[in-house]
């Protein structure tokens, strides 16, 4: 089972939606965008840090993360 963040499809969004400012905008880099977790039993809860660093000299706010 592949566990996948939707963080990186909402970076991917935002990115591609663009906002005129590239020069001042955040810069995403997000290390591990999924994970393999082998098999779980139901119930079971799986956790995983997902690390990412602000490359870009503007502020990088992130307002909203869920899950998939």
């Amino acid at each position: 089972m592949r566990f996948h963040s939707a963080v990186l499809v909402w970076v991917l969004a935002v990115l591609a939606c663009g906002t005129g400012q590239q020069a001042k905008s955040p810069s995403l880099e997000i290390n591990s965008t999924d994970i393999d977790v082998g098999k779980v039993t139901q119930g079971e809860t799986i956790k995983h840090v997902f690390s990412f660093t602000n490359r870009g000299p503007g502020t990088l706010e992130i307002l909203n993360v869920g899950h998939s």
